[in-house]
C-alpha cells in the first residue's frame, strides 16, 4: 500500500493537485514538491485534500508554506477538504481552518462551499 500519492492536472482555467494518503514526516517532502510543481504552472491552484487520511504537523507546515508562496507569487490557491474529516479536525484544532482558503466538497457533482 502506497502511503502517499499526488496527481497534477491542468483543467483549463486552473491546475488541480489531488493528494491521497498520509502526510507525515516521510511523505511531506513529496507533498512539498507536488505543491511547488503545480504552483509553477498555475495562475489558480486547487489543492484537493479530500483523499488525505492523516495530516501531520509537517504536512500543515507544507500547506502554510504553499499558501505563503502562492500569495507572494500572485497565484490563487484554494484547499479542498472533506466535511467532517480528520483533515478538517486537524485544521480546526490548530487554527488553520480560519487562516487558509479552505472549502468543503460533498462530492464530484456537488459545488464546494466555504469551510
Amino acid at each position: 500500500m502506497e502511503l502517499f500519492s499526488a496527481r497534477i492536472e491542468d483543467q483549463g482555467t486552473h491546475v488541480v493537485l489531488s493528494a491521497v494518503g498520509e502526510v507525515d514526516m516521510a511523505t511531506a517532502p513529496d507533498l512539498r514538491i507536488a505543491l511547488a510543481t503545480a504552483a509553477a504552472r498555475a495562475e489558480r491552484l486547487v489543492v484537493d485534500l479530500t483523499g488525505v487520511r492523516f495530516l501531520g504537523s509537517v504536512g500543515m507546515t507544507a500547506l502554510v508554506e504553499a499558501y505563503d508562496h502562492a500569495k507572494r507569487d500572485g497565484v490563487g490557491i484554494t484547499f479542498v477538504i472533506a466535511a467532517r474529516s480528520t483533515v478538517q479536525r486537524t485544521l480546526e484544532i490548530t487554527g488553520l481552518l480560519g487562516s487558509l482558503p479552505v472549502v468543503h466538497t460533498l462530492g464530484p457533482d456537488k459545488p464546494a462551499y466555504p469551510a
